[in-house]
């Protein structure tokens, strides 16, 4: 066991947008609310570069970021200023010791930024690094749409042993990354299932086609089908003593040949 643990150290505010690593969305930012978060985000994580992101929607003059891809042990707690950052996004731009020290107006903040960051992991190459690219076609949105309602019904009739049984690849990487079993995983997954669907009013949001989106991520080798508004597919439909699930899912193909039925969640 390695006892790495990759995450990503989040101060932002001013801003609406996205963080992404190698083009997988990890986290959320919003113009209402300051976000200060440490997202673990092994599963992402290549060995060499790795490309770190922000994509900007929306901000105003207090937008401040600061961003990064961040390398600790497994149970450590660094100490604020002595992480391990192997790549960093800030704004405003720290200046150069070269720079006169005038003051300026900022500019705009960009709509995206980026930082590469060379990263050494133990597990190799992961599941989505080696999947077929989706086809940008009419057949193959029909294949994945299918798919994914198929998929939504068995969750609504309460069979959670099919997002399970689509799931393999997902929960033997993610237990390798953190250290778990494949078993104690897909446990905790049914645990808060049962739990879930115990309580008084509790429903999976409808499956809407007209509000689906299928966003490509990963230089298109994964699909993550979501609302209009950005909302994972899989979701409660009404908020429950101010708590809300919710589960994002990200698709991969397994056949290079066609694409339908021949769909993983990979994370």
């Amino acid at each position: 066991m390695s006892g790495e643990i990759f995450y990503i150290h989040v101060d932002a505010r001013g801003c609406h947008g996205e963080v992404r690593l190698n083009d997988a969305p990890v986290l959320g930012l919003s113009l209402d609310f300051p976000v200060h978060a440490f997202p673990t985000i092994s599963e992402w994580v290549v060995d060499g570069e790795n490309l770190l992101s922000v994509h900007v929607e929306d901000s105003d003059e207090s937008a401040r970021l600061h961003v990064a891809l961040c390398e600790a042990k497994i149970g450590d707690v660094p100490e604020p200023g002595n992480e391990l950052e192997l790549a960093v996004i800030e704004w405003p731009p720290t200046p150069t010791p070269t720079e006169p020290e005038v003051e300026l107006p900022l500019p705009a903040l960009p709509p995206v930024l980026s930082a590469t960051g060379v990263a050494v992991q133990p597990w190799g190459e992961w599941g989505w690094q080696r999947s077929p690219p989706f086809a940008d076609d009419a057949s193959t949105i029909t294949d994945v749409v299918a798919w994914v309602r198929d998929l939504h019904a068995a969750l609504a009739a309460g069979q959670i042993d099919v997002l399970l049984a689509h799931s393999p690849t997902k929960y033997r990487e993610l237990a390798l990354a953190y250290e778990m079993s494949e078993a104690e995983l897909e446990e905790r997954l049914t645990r808060t299932w049962a739990h879930l669907s115990a309580l008084p009013g509790w429903e999976l949001a409808p499956f809407n086609e007209a509000e689906l989106e299928l966003r490509v991520r990963c230089d298109g080798q994964l699909v993550e089908p979501c609302t209009a508004a950005g909302e994972p597919v899989i979701r409660q439909a009404r908020a429950i003593n101010n708590e809300r699930w919710s589960l994002p899912l990200f698709l991969a193909r397994t056949n290079w040949e066609y694409t339908a039925g021949q769909l993983t969640i990979m994370r």
